[in-house]
């Protein structure tokens, strides 16, 4: 499975919002200086946090996101499975397989795709922000 740039700066946004938004909305210019990362991008990965039920969207001058939740309530693989859909290895997963049911690899790619999922579960956007992303596996 490769993330792509859209999941890697969700999870950065993410982070941005919840370490600057403790006092007022972040706005999403400043978390683009800060990750260095295009406003345009910025705006529709935000559109999909915001779709998600991850950030609020405040409007005006004083403008901008913060979470919805507590960074501990939210973990990466939902953020991930929010930018990429799924934290499958491959895309032949599950009955979405036209040899579903005789294919010798299909137990090996849901056994990796657990597993993926389990270890990004168990781990909020708190443990990334603490640098404790060993905490609960």
């Amino acid at each position: 499975m490769m993330i792509s740039t859209k999941g890697r700066y969700a999870l950065r946004v993410m982070i941005d919002i919840a370490q600057n938004g403790s006092d007022a909305p972040v706005s999403l210019h400043d978390v683009a200086k800060r990750q260095q990362i295009s406003i345009k991008y910025l705006e529709a990965i935000i559109s999909m946090l915001v779709k998600a039920g991850f950030v609020d969207s405040f409007r005006g001058k004083t403008g901008g996101y913060l979470l919805k939740k507590a960074p501990e309530k939210i973990t990466v693989r939902e953020i991930i499975e929010v930018t990429e859909g799924t934290t499958a290895p491959v895309a032949c997963t599950g009955e979405n397989c036209p040899r579903h049911g005789e294919c010798m690899t299909a137990p090996l790619w849901n056994e990796l795709e657990k597993m993926i999922g389990d270890y990004l579960e168990n781990i909020t956007l708190k443990n990334v922000i603490d640098g404790d992303i060993n905490r609960n596996i």
